[in-house]
């Protein structure tokens, strides 16, 4: 934090010798108080990374525990962790998933691939694969994807296979083979980016 308090007590030093004598002691003082709480300000204000190898470019700091999912969700897709944090968008709270294109051959395929993209980022979040079905339907409909006739339908084809759960209006949990294709899924977009 005062890495350059060498260089800037110099500094200071010259400024107090330009004051008149009597003045000297306070003015240091002053100075070097100024100095002290411009680095304490500045330090607290900047955000300190958990894990370097996930910076980002206004280095955020991210909380442990998604730091050590996207780790481990990284080695069982063999790509770098910064793959997997650059589709995410951390300067919000919650996060969410930058503006991307989902694939699919057709809406009710891009409406599943939405579902466990969301789901990638509940799992991040808080270690449980469950998408929220208000969510799913807004990037739906950022994805132009949404279809207000068969949305509940194309989500549910995915029941048994793909989704263990779906509770309409409230929460889509994945099955394993989900979660699989929700890694597969996040994996393709991080190598597309």
């Amino acid at each position: 934090m005062f890495d350059d308090i060498h260089d800037e007590i110099g500094n200071i030093l010259k400024v107090v010798e330009e004051c008149p004598e009597q003045y000297r002691i306070k003015c240091f003082e002053i100075l070097l108080n100024g100095y002290v709480e411009m680095k304490l300000q500045t330090y607290s204000k900047k955000p300190q990374l958990l894990d370097k190898g996930l910076q980002k470019p206004d280095d955020l700091q991210l909380p442990s525990e998604i730091i050590q999912r996207i780790k481990s969700m990284a080695s069982r897709i063999g790509i770098e962790s910064k793959g997997i944090s650059a589709l995410f968008d951390f300067t919000i709270d919650p996060f969410v998933l930058q503006p991307i294109n989902i694939p699919g051959d057709n809406n009710a395929e891009r409406v599943r691939n939405v579902v466990l993209a969301s789901a990638v980022k509940s799992y991040l979040l808080t270690g449980a694969w469950v998408a929220d079905w208000k969510e799913v339907k807004s990037q739906c409909i950022n994805q132009s994807c949404y279809d207000s006739t068969n949305h509940s339908k194309n989500i549910s084809a995915g029941l048994g296979t793909t989704f263990k759960d779906i509770v309409v209006g409230s929460t889509i949990e994945l099955s394993t083979a989900g979660i699989k294709s929700a890694e597969q899924l996040i994996k393709k977009l991080s190598e597309s980016e």
